[in-house]
């Protein structure tokens, strides 16, 4: 198999423990900062960005102790964001 150079292999694990429970959803992804950086330069609103992968509205301001089976969307993003 060949990979190309633009490829990053990434792993997501299936632990909650390196969240931080208490977090707001926007803000464990985003690092506790407004943006995220998306890429050659770019970045955008964290809840924006959240909000592309279904954490809209209230949803973006739960805590991560609060989501039921959401978490692991959480750690997709994490990955995405390379933080």
């Amino acid at each position: 198999m060949t990979v190309c150079h633009l490829v990053r292999l990434g792993y997501i694990s299936q632990s909650r423990e390196q969240l931080n429970p208490h977090s707001m959803v926007w803000a464990e992804v985003a690092g506790e900062s407004e943006t995220i950086p998306i890429g050659n330069g770019v970045s955008m609103p964290a809840r924006n960005y959240v909000a592309q992968f279904g954490f809209k509205g209230q949803d973006q301001q739960k805590r991560v102790h609060q989501l039921s089976g959401m978490w692991v969307t959480i750690r997709i993003l994490l990955l995405l964001a390379r933080r």
